[in-house]
């Protein structure tokens, strides 16, 4: 499986059901193990659009959350219907 590379700045967002955790693809299909992992994360450019993105996500649709890292791998933020998780 092919890993993304990510510039320095570049954040990764992923989504996933939020009653279930599954993660999805991009096209909000249940992800397994065997796709890519570029079928899974989207990448922004800032931080700043990577939390728009997801806002909006969210505010279309409060079964999907939403998780962000950074270029390292590091958990920056999830949110979801109720805000911000840990």
């Amino acid at each position: 499986m092919k890993k993304l590379e990510l510039e320095r700045h570049q954040y990764i967002v992923l989504h996933a059901e939020f009653a279930t955790g599954k993660v999805l693809k991009i096209d909000k299909k249940t992800y397994f193990n065997s796709d890519e992992e570029i079928d899974m994360f989207l990448i922004f450019e800032t931080k700043k659009e990577g939390l728009f993105y997801m806002k909006n996500v969210i505010k279309l649709n409060s079964e999907i959350e939403c998780s962000m890292w950074n270029s390292e791998r590091e958990h920056v933020i999830t949110l979801d219907t109720n805000g911000e998780r840990k």
